[in-house]
């Protein structure tokens, strides 16, 4: 497949401590990773979704939805993230990607669209979250994808490659960095689903909405949800 040079890459695997498979779990009859797919797909993005989980046959209904859905499924090693974005950018031959998690259904598909738009490609990377002042959910990485691979070896620990990007906010000092803040800080907010009592509370909240929730930038969702949430 010819892939344009820059890519949006969801990391999503099903096993999670606090609320296992949660990526797959259902609501309103919709995956989260459905969810989160439909809410970017709103939007006209160039860029090509590409879901990133892992190999272990655990992971098979990710691959599987992938496949009825026709969206593009890589799959790598499940504990070291880190690898896994180095084989995407060498597979698909990509100059950068923009980072997202799949716990992130109610992300603002126009909000993706306008972080690609601050992306320049003299950037190492650029973030919504050094500091964070975008809620929780609303996270977004673009990553230089020759830097990350000729970085992402220092990685010494598993936390590091795990969770892929701590390594560059603590040596900002060689990366050629931008941070994107909001008007506002939010940042106590969140809109990721992490735990059983917030699928719980996302499961209200779209019930109590309807089909029109889809829609919602992120600030309406966080006005609604945090009302329904109080309720």
């Amino acid at each position: 497949m010819s892939f344009p040079r820059q890519a949006i890459v969801v990391q999503a695997r099903l096993q999670s401590s606090r609320l296992p498979g949660k990526v797959m779990r259902e609501i309103a009859g919709k995956p989260l990773l459905e969810h989160l797919i439909d809410r970017i797909n709103l939007n006209t993005i160039d860029w090509p979704l590409i879901i990133s989980t892992s190999s272990l046959k655990h992971d098979d209904p990710i691959y599987d939805f992938c496949s009825v859905k026709g969206i593009e499924c890589f799959r790598g090693s499940h504990l070291n993230v880190a690898s896994r974005f180095h084989e995407v950018c060498k597979k698909y031959n990509l100059d950068a990607f923009l980072r997202i998690s799949a716990d992130s259904p109610m992300m603002d598909g126009s909000l993706v669209s306008q972080f690609i738009g601050y992306w320049r490609p003299n950037l190492d990377l650029l973030s919504n979250i050094h500091p964070r002042t975008y809620p929780k959910g609303q996270s977004l990485e673009i990553i230089n994808s020759r830097f990350y691979s000729q970085h992402f070896h220092d990685f010494d620990s598993d936390f590091d490659r795990e969770h892929v990007t701590p390594y560059f906010y603590r040596n900002l000092k060689s990366v050629r960095f931008e941070n994107i803040a909001f008007e506002e800080n939010l940042s106590k907010y969140s809109l990721a689903i992490d735990t059983p009592e917030e699928l719980e509370r996302f499961d209200r909240f779209v019930n109590s909405e309807g089909d029109t929730w889809i829609k919602y930038n992120f600030r309406e969702i966080l006005n609604r949800y945090s009302a329904q949430v109080e309720g």
